[in-house]
């Protein structure tokens, strides 16, 4: 199968401050349809892992993806799981020494073609142990995922019809081979959806979402692990409809975001809000923003109980006629503004999730449809800032396919590492025209006609990309330099 890959490689790193702390703005795509749902960064070597889905490898509709880059953003390597129809994945979670688990939901494998939830489990070279769904005959729709303890994961979600004619929130809990523990439907008499859990302590964790009795409202439990009921609360908007899109637990406090609608009910007329509650879960306080068509959709508490709230910005005085955009902004002890607000670079961006980088940053995986940014359909972008940015308009644009393309389509180099010289073999029937090598500052280094042995004796030490020029497109992959 031949895959056209269009791209450009800029390789710009903004470096504030030291050569620690760099930010960037990148995207990642093909010519297909790449979303970018959650982000991780590793303790090991401060590279990130970045899970969605992914239509570039003409595979299926949509697969699940998970995307390797380095600790500036520059593309390493990509996988794709699933089956023949689509897959998505929204959580990705790493444990050392044992591997990855992506959670998200998938039509692949249901008789009926519904959507059902879906979970992963990887080694640590990225081979799949096992992978598993979880519903009913109806359309499921996972949101977030929680890894426990014991190796076993907590899924939650949404069931469409299960009780009534809406939607119910489902909640799962598997052990460490994914094998079910036990589920629940929460029903009220209107829509529920569980949007968020975390880990409250080593025996208990919280849910949060909407729970809809004569009026939605933002809705938080506490249960143990074997799925005992401890607390519930969904009174926190006595004289609004709205819902708990994250929680989380800081000093002691329980933390929560999410989005508010006046009464009576205007389609359209969301706005963002923050809540504090104690441990039990009684409210201490609420902040209320007035803007209209804007939701929560992320938060993290930085540093000096400052926190940033990733936004969903359908707000006319926002993004005028090319909406949505994507909004990060500042507010202390998670409520009174501190005067941060950094509007995210393009148009048409859905923000996924916001965390902490190693170095006391912000990190943000979302999807870009703004064609001056994105190839394809949609191109998974990822920034990283500190909290004084201001500004950073520059976009550099990376593809996702290089390296999971590059064996899979018969491409093989090799000694990889080598000291002196490396060797490519192509696949049957492809010829080469000219071969480039890019160090990881974009520089080009090497630039010749092709040849099966390429001499690397004048390059110094280091990582290189390797780009080979074909008449079915650009291959490249990854190459290392003793």
């Amino acid at each position: 199968m031949a895959t056209k890959i269009i791209f450009s490689i800029w390789f710009l790193v903004f470096v504030v401050g030291s050569q620690a702390q760099s930010i960037f703005s990148k995207t990642y795509g093909g010519n297909g349809y790449d979303t970018g749902n959650d982000v991780i960064q590793m303790v090991s070597d401060s590279s990130f892992y970045i899970t969605g889905s992914s239509s570039s490898p003409d595979d299926a509709p949509s697969q699940a993806l998970l995307l390797h880059v380095d600790q500036f953003g520059e593309f390493m390597a990509s996988y794709f799981f699933g089956g023949t129809r689509s897959d998505i994945g929204v959580r990705v979670m790493h444990k050392p020494g044992v591997g990855f688990w992506i959670a998200g939901y998938s039509n692949s494998f249901s008789a009926d073609g519904n959507f059902d939830f879906y979970l992963i489990k990887l080694n640590e070279q990225y081979e799949v142990i096992w992978e598993k769904t979880y519903g009913s005959s109806n359309w499921e729709r996972l949101y977030d995922a929680l890894l426990l303890p014991d190796e076993g994961l907590v899924l939650v979600g949404e069931v469409e019809g299960a009780g009534h004619d809406g939607k119910d929130a489902y909640v799962v809990r598997v052990d460490a081979d994914g094998e079910v523990l036990w589920e629940e439907h929460f029903q009220g008499a209107q829509d529920d959806v569980a949007y968020t859990c975390t880990l409250f302590d080593n025996s208990t964790l919280l849910v949060g979402g909407v729970w809809g009795e004569t009026q939605a409202n933002a809705w938080l439990s506490k249960f143990d692990f074997n799925g005992t009921l401890i607390w519930s609360k969904n009174d926190y908007l006595l004289d609004r409809v709205g819902e708990i899109r994250e929680v989380k637990i800081y000093d002691n406090k329980v933390y929560f975001y999410g989005n508010w609608s006046p009464l009576p009910f205007i389609e359209n007329n969301t706005r963002k809000y923050q809540g504090v509650a104690q441990l039990t879960g009684d409210l201490i306080n609420n902040v209320f923003e007035g803007g209209t068509n804007e939701t929560h959709v992320s938060f993290t508490k930085l540093k000096d109980n400052r926190f940033y709230g990733l936004s969903l910005e359908n707000n006319p005085l926002f993004v005028g006629p090319n909406g949505p955009r994507a909004t990060i902004f500042g507010n202390e002890g998670g409520g009174y503004f501190i005067g941060f607000s950094h509007l995210i670079h393009g148009y048409q961006i859905t923000p996924g999730r916001i965390r902490n980088s190693a170095d006391t940053c912000l990190v943000v995986v979302g999807t870009i449809q703004d064609p001056a940014f994105s190839s394809g359909g949609a191109n998974i972008l990822l920034l990283k800032i500190n909290d004084t940015t201001t500004s950073l308009e520059t976009i550099s644009s990376n593809p996702i396919l290089s390296i999971g393309n590059f064996e899979a389509s018969g491409y093989y180099v090799f000694p990889n590492p080598t000291e002196d010289f490396l060797e490519i073999v192509l696949p049957t029937g492809v010829s080469v025209n000219n071969y480039a090598i890019y160090d990881l500052l974009g520089n080009q280094v090497i630039y010749n006609a092709f040849q099966n042995t390429l001499d690397l004796q004048s390059l110094s030490s280091g990582m290189y990309l390797l780009l080979l020029e074909t008449k079915e497109g650009i291959r490249f992959t990854r190459i290392q330099k003793k």
